[in-house]
């Protein structure tokens, strides 16, 4: 498919319906990398100003035909950044609480941005690594998780995204404890 094919209107449906069917296998997923996962598909190597508009417009149009949820989630490492990341679901309701499961590299493959991962679905993690291990610092908690998810270090984004997740976790009841010990 041509970028030309690719923002003509008349290929809407079958465009939404693509946006739908990944959302279906990868949710959540952010913005970003339903972008990358789709113009991948269409054969589209360059994403101008254009080809994300179109994008945009797509997410807009399967919410519509669909009922698929986008959310956002603003992690900064900046206290003056209010840059947010969209995050689309199947359905509205699913971004509500912590998931069921969280989602780890292959074996040999390389962990997602920490900015394309949910803090509820690092929290799923945070909560699974907590209670296998029977409680532990949170500074240790956040290292952890951020190990499990795939990171080699917990740092930057990974770090910000550990605390988001035990901080959400520690809200919905899922964890509890101290400043010295979460369980």
């Amino acid at each position: 498919m041509t970028s030309a094919e690719f923002r003509d209107a008349r290929n809407t449906p079958q465009l939404a319906q693509a946006v739908s069917e990944i959302i279906e296998l990868e949710a959540p997923v952010s913005f970003d990398v339903l972008t990358d996962r789709l113009t991948k598909a269409c054969g589209i190597t360059r994403k101008s100003p254009q080809i994300t508009d179109r994008c945009k417009y797509l997410v807009k149009y399967a919410k519509q035909n669909y009922g698929i949820c986008v959310t956002a989630q603003n992690l900064s490492l900046h206290p003056t950044d209010d840059t947010k990341k969209y995050f689309l679901w199947r359905k509205e309701g699913d971004h509500d609480g912590i998931p069921e499961h969280y989602r780890v590299p292959a074996e040999g493959e390389k962990p997602r941005d920490a900015q394309d991962i949910t803090f509820q679905e690092a929290a799923r993690c945070a909560v699974y690594v907590c209670k296998t291990q029977y409680g532990m610092p949170r500074e240790t908690l956040v290292k952890e998780t951020a190990h499990a998810l795939g990171f080699k270090n917990a740092g930057g984004w990974a770090d910000l995204l550990c605390n988001a997740a035990i901080d959400y976790a520690l809200h919905t009841g899922e964890l509890s404890g101290t400043p010295l010990k979460i369980v």
